[in-house]
């Protein structure tokens, strides 16, 4: 299977580029993504010529939430409807699409920044769900970004009580195949990157934060998923 993931990636040269971005609401001291930093992982500058993809969701304490989704064509697609041949016309799509990321992006944030914190997260299935999708881009450069701190509260698993914590704790690997158990990762999640990106208000939260963390890299790893943790929004460096 690894050598599947190779050949997707070598197969796609990037004419693809997939942004999900997953927002945990239910903690009021969440990071929230910034649309400059975002749109940096187009990569646009190099490749004008890529397809481009948008999502933008939240973790509360539902299974369902609504998805917000933007989306430009290939230059070669778009092209066709270029019937002035105008010769900045695939700028003005990028430009647009930029546009349109800022303001989807500006519109959430606004709406959930005051939201109150909840006593249930659905964090694992939200993920799982954004995970699923992006799977099914094989020939994408796919890059998920939760912002969270992964503190689940749900059937799953209560990463709020100290027993299940503790547990976590000494056997990540077991509460993994736990949840996997109960609600399946596809089984190859070839070139996605996952950023978890979450500033610890306290040495407490880091810690728990942490622990849930080598949960979800056990479960992405294996499956030739990258893990990165991150505090802010900082792609750059990675």
């Amino acid at each position: 299977m690894a050598d599947s993931c190779s050949k997707n990636a070598s197969d796609s040269n990037n004419n693809s580029v997939y942004v999900e971005v997953i927002v945990d609401v239910t903690d009021s001291m969440i990071v929230y993504p910034e649309a400059n930093e975002l749109l940096l992982l187009y990569e646009f500058a190099e490749n004008t010529k890529q397809e481009a993809n948008f999502d933008i969701s939240a973790i509360t304490f539902k299974q369902l939430n609504p998805v917000f989704s933007l989306h430009i064509d290939s230059e070669k697609n778009s092209e066709k409807q270029n019937v002035t041949n105008d010769p900045n016309f695939r700028k003005k799509i990028i430009l647009n699409f930029y546009d349109s990321v800022r303001k989807t992006i500006a519109c959430f944030n606004s709406n959930y920044s005051d939201s109150p914190s909840m006593e249930f997260s659905e964090c694992y299935r939200c993920i799982c769900d954004g995970l699923r999708k992006l799977s099914l881009h094989p020939k994408s450069k796919k890059i998920l970004i939760c912002y969270s701190d992964l503190q689940e509260n749900s059937d799953l698993f209560n990463a709020y009580s100290e027993l299940q914590l503790k547990e976590v704790k000494s056997n990540p690997q077991k509460i993994a195949n736990q949840i996997d158990s109960l609600y399946p990762l596809p089984q190859e999640l070839c070139n996605i990157t996952f950023y978890a990106i979450y500033d610890p208000p306290s040495r407490e939260a880091d810690k728990k934060f942490r622990i849930m963390c080598d949960v979800y890299r056990l479960l992405l790893e294996k499956r030739h998923a990258k893990f990165i943790v991150l505090a802010k929004n900082n792609f750059s460096n990675d």
